[in-house]
């Protein structure tokens, strides 16, 4: 009984101490990490939480999915809308003329008779990294300020529609993106591209890019992506 008690307790020390060795190890690693690859690694890791937020709801128009507006009442919406919204407090993102501003929130909403709303704040998302994280948009069309999805992804041609894949059904309007960006000084003038949730109508698909070699003239802007 005796021995089993003893050879027991030296199983739980040599776990220990393969635990101690792997977080050093990591640790090392982490260190040896310049600061700007550290924030780069640190928004990828907090930001997957809001990327599969969004990426949860465009499925559910790809998908035509109800929208749960409260524990009794659900939605289900011609129209699932995406738009950012609220650069320091002035709401300029969602306003035409303020196309290239980095945003603060993400906004899901639908166009419906039970209004579903919901906005999610990327700072509040990523609480954990010490860096300023933001959003921006891009797509082709720049006099869209939110994107509309159809249920389905399905063709229409309503007049006067801001849908994003509808205006004239040129390819290349048929892609939006959302790009995640750091802000490198403390106003944010100056931002540093990190991924990028793009949506592409042609081929129904919602994918996920973290930029893996940035330009050689321009360190903040990207070059290649990682699929």
């Amino acid at each position: 009984m005796f021995k089993n008690i003893k050879a027991f307790t030296l199983t739980e020390m040599i776990i220990v101490i393969a635990i101690i060795w792997i977080l050093m190890a990591w640790t090392t690693v982490y260190l040896q990490w310049s600061d700007d690859t550290r924030k780069i690694i640190e928004a990828q890791w907090c930001a997957s939480t809001i990327w599969w937020t969004i990426n949860n709801y465009i499925f559910y128009s790809l998908t035509s999915k109800n929208l749960r507006i409260s524990d009794n009442e659900t939605d289900s919406p011609d129209l699932y809308a995406i738009k950012l919204t609220d650069c320091d407090g002035n709401h300029l993102c969602d306003s035409l003329e303020f196309y290239d501003y980095i945003c603060d929130d993400i906004n899901c909403s639908s166009y419906s008779q039970w209004a579903y709303d919901r906005t999610y704040n990327i700072s509040d998302t990523c609480h954990t990294t010490q860096s300023k994280i933001k959003v921006k948009r891009e797509w082709s069309v720049n006099n869209i300020s939110e994107i509309k999805m159809n249920k389905w992804f399905t063709r229409t041609r309503k007049a006067n529609s801001n849908i994003f894949y509808i205006q004239d059904w040129e390819s290349t309007k048929l892609i939006w993106e959302i790009i995640l960006v750091i802000c490198i000084d403390d106003n944010c003038s100056i931002t540093k591209e990190v991924s990028k949730r793009v949506v592409d109508w042609r081929t129904q698909t919602i994918s996920l890019k973290n930029c893996g070699i940035y330009k050689e003239d321009d360190k903040y802007k990207c070059d290649e992506r990682e699929n």
